[in-house]
Order: C-alpha cells, then sequence, then structure tokens
C-alpha cells in the first residue's frame, strides 16, 4: 500500500468549533491551503508577509509536508493578509478573542487515495471496515510524528529530561539529519567535528536562531540551557511532542499486548517498530480497552489506569514520573494530556476498488473519514488493509 503517493492523494480539513471566529477580537485569523510545505514552513511565510516573528503566528493543529491541508492561525493585532503563490494560500477570515489553539478544532475531514493494492488487500477491506466501525483501533501515532528520530536525530527532549542538555542541544544544531539538504547536513556535521570551539562555529551559522546559539556559546561555554533557548520555540514543542508521544504508543502497544489474546492480535508497520491493535475483541476485552485510561506522560495532575506501564516504558529510558514532570524551558517541557485510547473514526467510509494507472495490475482506493484532533488517518488506513 502506499499513501501520498501522488499530493493530491491526501487532503485534510480542519474543521472548527462553531463560534470561534467572528467579527470582533484582537486576533486577526487566517485559513490556510498549503500542499507540499509543512505547518512550521508555512507559519514562516506568513510572519514575513505580516512583518511579525514566527512566535507571533498561532496555529490550530501541525500538518505534514506530504498532503494537501486546510488549516488555521492567528495573530494578535495581525493585518489582514492575503497570498497566492505556488504551494500556499492565505486569506483572512474574521477575529477572535483568543488566540488558535488545538481546541479549536473539532475534527479534521480526510480524503485519502490508498495506492499499489494488492488483491488480497482489497479483499479484506470489507471484513476491516466492519470491525473498524464497531470496535475501533488503538490510538497510535504514526510516522509523521517522528520525524528527527527516523531521520536519525534520536530524542532531544529524552535527554533534556535526563540531564544531558548539552546533547539535547547537540542533538538539535549539531546533528545531520538523513532527510537534511546537503547544505545543511554539511553545516551541521561542521558543528558536531568543531563543538566546543563555539569561536568556529558562530561563522558558520545561518539564521539568527543559529547565530544566537553559538554566538551565546561562545560568550558563556558553558551554558547549554541558555543556548537552548535561541533553537525555535516551534522546533523544541515538535521535539518535546514526539518523545511524549513515543512512550504514548510503547505504552499502548503493551496494554494492547495485555488485554487481548494473540490470535485476536495483529501488527502495523511503522518506521520506528510495528503497532499491534485487536482483532474483534470478545466481549471482555473489548470491555478492558473501553475502561484503559492512558493520558499522556507530564507536569499536571491526570487520571489514569495504566501507571505501572507508564513507569516501566520511563524506566526504559532512565527516566521516572518527577523528571518528566518537571519545569523545562517554554515549549520544551512535557505536559499531562487526556487522550483517547480507542480511536472510533466517525464517517468512515470506502469507495470502490478501481485500477491503479501508476501501478499497472494494483488497486487504487479512495477512503474518507472524520478523526479528532491528534488522530492519524495514515493509521487508520494501515488498519483498513491490513
Amino acid at each position: 500500500m502506499k499513501l501520498k503517493h501522488r499530493p493530491a492523494d491526501f487532503l485534510v480539513v480542519e474543521r472548527l468549533r462553531p463560534g470561534l471566529v467572528g467579527e470582533q477580537g484582537p486576533h486577526t485569523v487566517y485559513r490556510i491551503e498549503k500542499e507540499g510545505l509543512s505547518t512550521h514552513e508555512s507559519v514562516m511565510r506568513i510572519a514575513r508577509e505580516a512583518g511579525v516573528r514566527t512566535e507571533a503566528v498561532r496555529v490550530c493543529g501541525l500538518k505534514d509536508r506530504r498532503a494537501r491541508a486546510v488549516q488555521h492561525v492567528s495573530i494578535e493585532q495581525g493585518a489582514r493578509l492575503s497570498i497566492a503563490e505556488a504551494g500556499l494560500s492565505v486569506r483572512t477570515i474574521g477575529k477572535s478573542t483568543a488566540p488558535a489553539s488545538s481546541g479549536w478544532i473539532e475534527a479534521n475531514e480526510f480524503t485519502v487515495v490508498a495506492r499499489d493494492l494488492a488483491p488480497e488487500e482489497v479483499e479484506a477491506l470489507g471484513r476491516n471496515l466492519r470491525d473498524v466501525r464497531e470496535h475501533g483501533l488503538p490510538n497510535f501515532f504514526d510516522d509523521q510524528r517522528f520525524g528527527a528520530a527516523r531521520a536519525g536525530k534520536g530524542w532531544p527532549m529524552a535527554e533534556f529530561l535526563r540531564g544531558n542538555v548539552e546533547e539535547a542541544l547537540r542533538l538539535l544544531v549539531a546533528t545531520p539529519g538523513r532527510n537534511d539538504p546537503p547544505e545543511v547536513a554539511a553545516r551541521k556535521a561542521f558543528f558536531r567535528e568543531n563543538w566546543g570551539r563555539f569561536d568556529l562555529c558562530a561563522p558558520r551559522a545561518v539564521g539568527w536562531h543559529e547565530r544566537g546559539v553559538f554566538a551565546h556559546l561562545a560568550l558563556r561555554p558553558g551554558d547549554f540551557r541558555g543556548a537552548l533557548r535561541f533553537v525555535p520555540r516551534a522546533e523544541r514543542l515538535i521535539q518535546a511532542l514526539a518523545f511524549q508521544s513515543w512512550i504514548w504508543n510503547r505504552c499502548v502497544d503493551r496494554l494492547v499486548a495485555g488485554i487481548v489474546a494473540p490470535p485476536r492480535t495483529g501488527s502495523l508497520p511503522a518506521e520506528l517498530g510495528p503497532l499491534r491493535f485487536w482483532r474483534t475483541p470478545d466481549e471482555e476485552e473489548r470491555s478492558r480497552l473501553d475502561a484503559v485510561v492512558l493520558p499522556l506522560v507530564g507536569r499536571g495532575e491526570a487520571e489514569s489506569s495504566a501507571r505501572e506501564v507508564v513507569a516501566e516504558a520511563l524506566r526504559e529510558e532512565k527516566l521516572d514520573a518527577a523528571r518528566v514532570g518537571g519545569r523545562g524551558l517554554r515549549g520544551f517541557e512535557l505536559r499531562a494530556e487526556p487522550r483517547a485510547f480507542v480511536l472510533r473514526p466517525d464517517r468512515l467510509d470506502a469507495g470502490d476498488p478501481g485500477p491503479d494507472e501508476d501501478h499497472p495490475g494494483r488497486f487504487a482506493l479512495p477512503l474518507t473519514m472524520s478523526l479528532p484532533r491528534g488522530a492519524y488517518a495514515t493509521l487508520v488506513a494501515k488498519r483498513l488493509l491490513a
């Protein structure tokens, strides 16, 4: 199966809760249509056009580069904007009394085309569609959440929580990733080779964030926490969420293994390791799955029915609840949040399979669904065709 084979194959549209955008309020709200750009890249373009810093642009959700997406952002006292260029369209849609946030999203609406399907995958669809509609699936985070780790750059957030602030910073600014453009990879390799000689690194730095990191370290060589503040807040947040999501996935996998008998489980492919799911759980198993309360780990009180499973996952990372619940830098800390353990897609449907013109002898299949914020249509598609 191939997803996102063409840009037009994957469309996600944010559906906002009613009444948030109107004619009054200090925050200007914008509707973005993007293709081939990450949310962060879109935000940087909007910030330049609006004459504000990137951090001033508040987003509802993060959307993958390899997709078409309709999403929303806000800027306090922002000017009216209209951008129409290749891959990006932005228009002003109104005002709000509060900045955009993830809580604005009522649901994400997806239209997906799965390609390169074998006959047995198409045959499995009918059975799996009934199963997912009735029993749902584990609400895992999918590969998109773990870009830096998949690119070989590790878990900066884990190093920070362990107290290895220098290593966290080195992973962020001086570790080439497999997907970095050649000039970026070469620059980061130079920083790594010359780590500690920050006066040599500073002239090679590009952009005010990198220049800020190395200028700070040249003046205060041991103040890695201070230098970390120059890493863009959006990047720190992405890294924090990625590690938090990694712990969640490991806990979910353990819980499914402990509740559902092996003959009624399967596994979905994922770049950081397979993800266990259930097939038609019996009545007792379904009751136990529905009873699981598993918040995202972090600072703050959150009800949980799986504390020992979480503690075990953290011990494997040489961490404990006290460390992950500590205060960090703004945007570089974990906050406890509720998350549904069982994902039940709404408006889940599949169209008729047809020949895939891009893969002779194989099939293409359209899928539609409505998912709560933070859930992954790619995961649902994998499960439907497993």
